[in-house]
């Protein structure tokens, strides 16, 4: 059967059986090319009502190609409904806070209860930022005929990290709002997956929405995560959830290189991030950070742990813990040296501000225990003020030490 409905031409075939228990049917139908809003006249209410209904409120236009369609019923059994099309130039609204998905193009499928979406191209248009490429989302609902069904949402997104935090401050994720940090605090492109489990039902809520990210950032840039300081990082893994998230990786701060891990907890506002790395500790290091060392006090390089304290408005606070081995240490005042070999153990406590604000100084070596406080200038290293100083067994008590050029 040839026929056209609603200047639609669709072919239609099939048999039907009237049986002691009832009528029975098998029915194909094929629809060459249809526009999205012609589908719902096609598409029986009551069959799969929620995909229908999804469908309706979602697909905002585009174009269905090779649309198909398989009814059956067996006598005395519910009508099973099995589909399949092409779609192109589709807009498609995937979550209700978020932007539509534009420049469709890709597939459906209606099998046995579940409806699945996949999108082969399309893209979303971020408030700021630009476009983030959606290539290979799907939609799957396991279970159409069940009220308020379950969703899984898989996306996939390509573009510029700006842009990324653009979507990434819509409901219910809000991460730029959760961590305080502006749109474009951080450049560089971004690589992501996201899989969101919630239900095709209205006014869901952020507690029913269960997701996890996963991702690459590539070519970071940053000024203003650490006042003063240059952040850059070729790549960095990217995981998250609703309760934390994570950024993990090898880059450099100042020019120095670190390996480690940033922390954002979720659960509630302005709640303040970690950052937890290995650097090492050189004269160069300590230099870029402004730490700078009489001339000849330290040579060689060791590990070291610096942890970060960040929040909006406020000094990022650090502490910077070594066991300093492979370091050697010495001070021509004090008459005292640490070998490169022979580990001690440091803890330094400050603020990276402007000047840097050292509150805690604390040394344990052979030979030498000191505690006290570091004050800077404009200029760097201006006293190092010691509440408790002690020298082998001819010394014990305080000392101020002020920096005067290459000496102290």
């Amino acid at each position: 059967l040839q026929a056209e409905v609603n200047g639609t031409d669709l072919s239609l075939s099939g048999t039907a059986a009237l049986t002691p228990l009832g009528w029975s049917f098998d029915g194909q139908g094929r629809v060459p090319s249809v526009d999205t809003q012609t589908v719902l006249t096609l598409w029986p209410e009551m069959l799969s009502a929620k995909s229908r209904r999804w469908f309706g409120q979602n697909v905002r236009k585009g174009t269905l190609k090779n649309l198909s369609f398989d009814l059956r019923q067996a006598a005395g059994t519910a009508a099973v409904l099995a589909s399949s099309f092409q779609f192109e130039e589709a807009e498609v609204k995937f979550m209700r806070h978020m932007p539509v998905i534009s420049e469709g193009l890709g597939y459906g499928v209606l099998e046995r209860d579940e409806f699945i979406l996949a999108l082969e191209a399309g893209y979303v248009q971020a408030a700021e930022g630009g476009r983030l490429d959606m290539d290979g989302s799907t939609m799957r609902v396991p279970n159409a005929r069940v009220p308020d069904p379950p969703v899984i949402f898989n996306l996939k997104g390509r573009g510029s990290v700006p842009t990324l935090m653009s979507l990434m401050d819509n409901k219910p994720f809000q991460i730029p709002t959760k961590t305080k940090r502006g749109i474009d605090d951080v450049l560089g492109q971004a690589q992501l997956a996201v899989e969101i489990e919630t239900r095709l039902k209205k006014g869901v809520k952020p507690s029913e929405v269960a997701y996890d990210l996963t991702g690459t950032l590539h070519d970071l840039r940053t000024e203003l995560l650490v006042s003063g300081r240059i952040f850059t990082a070729e790549l960095l893994q990217l995981t998250g959830a609703p309760d934390l998230i994570e950024i993990s990786g090898a880059g450099r701060v100042s020019d120095i290189p670190f390996e480690g891990r940033w922390s954002q907890p979720l659960g509630a506002p302005n709640l303040t991030s970690q950052v937890t790395a290995k650097i090492e500790l050189t004269p160069k290091s300590l230099q870029a950070f402004n730490i700078g060392l009489p001339e000849g006090s330290l040579s060689g390089g060791a590990q070291g742990t610096l942890r970060l304290e960040i929040a909006k408005n406020k000094p990022v606070a650090f502490e910077l813990t070594s066991d300093l081995t492979g370091a050697r240490l010495q001070s021509a005042a004090l008459n005292w040296s640490k070998p490169t070999a022979q580990a001690a153990q440091l803890r330094v406590q400050g603020v990276f501000g402007k000047p840097l604000q050292v509150d805690l100084l604390a040394l344990e070596a052979q030979g030498l225990s000191l505690e006290g406080t570091v004050q800077f200038d404009a200029d760097g290293l201006d006293r190092v003020v010691l509440s408790r100083l002690e020298v082998g067994d001819w010394l014990d008590g305080a000392a101020t030490f002020i920096h005067q050029g290459s000496g102290v």
